[in-house]
């Protein structure tokens, strides 16, 4: 997908969930 698209202000909410799951993955992978 093209990072332009996460850039839009429309689709900032979508960029935000999409760092938040990365961000859960990474921790859960770091903790077990």
């Amino acid at each position: 997908m093209d990072c332009h698209y996460f850039l839009k202000p429309e689709n900032r909410w979508l960029n935000k969930l999409y760092f938040l799951y990365l961000f859960s993955g990474f921790v859960l992978l770091t903790l077990c």
